[in-house]
Order: structure tokens, then C-alpha cells, then sequence
């Protein structure tokens, strides 16, 4: 009997991974969130404060997809096994 691990969110592609249509509507709702949390605290961005909060959290980004994608290069290494 076929489980997916992640009920009915499971990839059709990877029952290991959850849906790529889950992970976008979440990334939506932030967005969502994020407007609807301005609008009701009454906080005003103009365009140069959105610009600066944008380069900043790519940077940031970047920097840690960076560093978890060497910290699993250096876990492959460590464990790798000769076949």
C-alpha cells in the first residue's frame, strides 16, 4: 500500500518532498501576510526602504543557501563510501 509520507501535500514528482504548488502558495500567504501586517499597523515603506529590505534578504539568502549547501558538500565528503 503506497503511504505518502506527507499525506495529501506529497509530491507527485518525489514522495519524500512536499508539493511544489504547497511550497508556492506558502510563499504567497507570506507575501499576503506580510501586506495585510503593514496595512493594519499603519507602517509606510516607500519604494527605496522596499528596495533596501530586498537586497538585504537576498544577500542574506544567498549567503546561508550558500553555507547549508557547504555543510552538506563537507557531510557527503565525510561519509562518502568507496563502491
Amino acid at each position: 500500500m503506497n503511504n505518502p509520507k506527507f499525506g495529501a501535500i506529497t509530491s507527485s514528482t518525489n514522495p519524500d518532498e512536499i508539493a511544489n504548488r504547497v511550497k508556492g502558495a506558502v510563499l504567497a500567504a507570506a507575501g499576503i501576510i506580510m501586506f495585510v501586517a503593514f496595512k493594519w499597523f499603519n507602517i509606510e515603506l516607500t519604494m527605496e526602504d522596499v528596495g533596501v529590505l530586498a537586497t538585504q534578504l537576498s544577500v542574506a539568502a544567498g549567503a546561508l543557501w550558500s553555507l547549508y549547501g557547504f555543510g552538506l558538500w563537507v557531510l557527503a565528503r565525510f561519509f562518502q563510501q568507496e563502491v
